[in-house]
């Protein structure tokens, strides 16, 4: 209605926004905390996060010296 929002347009366009939109970025969260702490209890585990640095040293090492 005006040029410039208005306290009450923001509101609404807050409230919108908000009960629009939250579900989606509520499963985004949750979709990335469960990701790294699904890759946190991998790697912190003693028997793959020694495999993971052989995988990495062993790619840097076969690059730089074959």
């Amino acid at each position: 209605m005006f040029a410039y929002p208005t306290l009450s347009s923001f509101g609404e366009f807050f409230f919108n926004f908000f009960f629009n939109f939250f579900p989606i970025f509520f499963f985004l969260f949750f979709l990335a905390t469960s990701f790294f702490y699904v890759l946190y209890n991998f790697f912190s585990n003693f028997f793959f996060s020694f495999f993971f640095l052989f995988v990495l040293f062993y790619n840097f090492f076969f690059k730089f010296l074959f």
